[in-house]
């Protein structure tokens, strides 16, 4: 299987999905480094959430000495979202805003780096079956419909507007993934989504949780 080389981003509680869009600041001199990195050798970023904690990064800290220091080590979960990053903008005590474009999913193979951050081969997850099943259909017909159920109670016009310019043009696979940009569950939950490889199964773990009957 083709495997492509990733710079792992362990980040507590956060999980990524392909299609969408992840605003990243960056602060740690590590990470920093590993940005710059990504983007000078085109290398694909993986932002991982976390299964536990390595090794507790100091307690007390003034700001300086956060954006000088590395903090906690994160135990990444192996199975994750990559895609291209991009540096919006750099503060003026070093802190970057970056973009992260999400492309696929990946689950590592081989460590080939682990300081100062870690960098893997990495193999690329696909479906294990097509998305255009009837009950594919009709469960994203049924999320659609509470989700907008959901922001009416919410009288969230602009979220409103988003998923009916969104969703007509996404395959169940896209919509399974790309509708967290709307909503957000447990981080363990949404890494069971993000690991799950049926599009359907994906779809009625959402709707027990949203309770779209």
């Amino acid at each position: 299987m083709e495997q492509t080389e990733i710079a792992l981003f362990p980040i507590p509680g956060m999980v990524a999905f392909p299609g969408t869009t992840v605003p990243l600041h960056v602060f740690e001199p590590r990470y920093r480094r590993m940005i710059n990195e990504c983007v000078e050798q085109e290398r694909l970023l993986g932002v991982c959430h976390t299964s536990k904690t390595l090794n507790q990064g100091p307690s007390k800290q003034t700001i300086e000495e956060a954006l000088n220091t590395n903090q906690a080590t994160h135990q990444p979960h192996f199975v994750f979202s990559a895609g291209h990053c991009e540096v919006k903008e750099v503060l003026e005590d070093g802190r970057m805003l970056v973009m992260l474009t999400v492309l696929d999913r990946y689950k590592l193979a081989t460590e080939t780096q682990t300081l100062p951050y870690r960098i893997g081969l990495c193999e690329r997850i696909a479906d294990i079956e097509t998305d255009d099943s009837g009950e594919s259909v009709q469960l994203q017909a049924r999320l659609v419909a509470r989700l907008m159920e959901i922001a009416q109670g919410q009288d969230s016009a602009e979220l409103l507007v988003q998923l009916k310019e969104r969703v007509e043009s996404l395959t169940p696979s896209e919509f399974s993934f790309q509708l967290f940009e709307f909503v957000r569950f447990d981080a363990d939950l949404m890494q069971e989504v993000l690991e799950n490889t049926s599009p359907s199964a994906r779809l009625r773990l959402i709707a027990q949780v949203l309770q779209a009957g």
